[in-house]
């Protein structure tokens, strides 16, 4: 990690002297995701890292520090490949590409989805797609209901109680502008590569 990463974020700096001692398989587990996390922002520059954090940090809507706030995302997630696709994320908001509150949207999409999915999300095109195909993004707020679609009738029987046919009714999906958003930042795949240094065998 390069140096000063740790320092920019209010409370992860705290975390740096645990990697010196024995700790639990739950806080070995957590920092290694951490490292992931941390890795995707080696290449923000300290000042805009810095400068982002602040504002929020000054900014009377967040009751949680910025810090607090990560800590929970990052120990909320499944495994090491989720929170280095979050921290791709966040490196997006600290270069202003997204909003914090975006950020937050789509850091929880990611904690929701499985590795295989998230890759499934990514390489589809998302444009009118039927609505099973789709059940596992249905509250992730990555693709959006489209409108139902109607073809309506006269009735050919006269004597038939409906007097019109109703046929065609369809609902599909497509991308919602924050999905859209996460496709750009972590193209059409998602983070499969570790740290560099972090061996496999490092995973307890």
């Amino acid at each position: 990690m390069q140096e000063g990463i740790l320092r920019d974020i209010p409370v992860l700096g705290t975390l740096v002297g645990m990697t010196r001692t024995a700790v639990a398989i739950r806080d070995r587990l957590f920092l290694r995701k951490l490292c992931y996390f941390l890795t995707e922002l080696g290449t923000v520059p300290r000042e805009d890292r810095a400068r982002a954090i602040r504002e929020l940090q000054e900014s009377r809507q967040h009751q949680v520090s910025v810090g607090e706030k990560l800590l929970y995302i990052i120990d909320r997630c499944q495994d090491h490949q989720a929170s280095g696709n979050i921290g791709r994320v966040f490196k997006a908001f600290l270069e202003g590409a997204i909003n914090y509150a975006e950020f937050v949207r789509l850091a929880i999409a990611i904690d929701r989805l499985i590795a295989e999915d998230l890759d499934d999300f990514l390489r589809k095109d998302w444009q009118y797609i039927p609505v099973p195909e789709a059940t596992y993004l249905i509250g992730t707020e990555l693709v959006e209901f489209d409108e139902l679609e109607i073809t309506v009738e006269d009735q050919d029987d006269w004597k038939a109680s409906d007097k019109y046919v109703v046929s065609n009714r369809v609902l599909t999906v497509s991308l919602s502008d924050i999905g859209a958003k996460l496709k750009s930042i972590l193209g059409p795949y998602s983070s499969q590569a570790g740290p560099p240094g972090l061996r496999t065998s490092d995973s307890a």
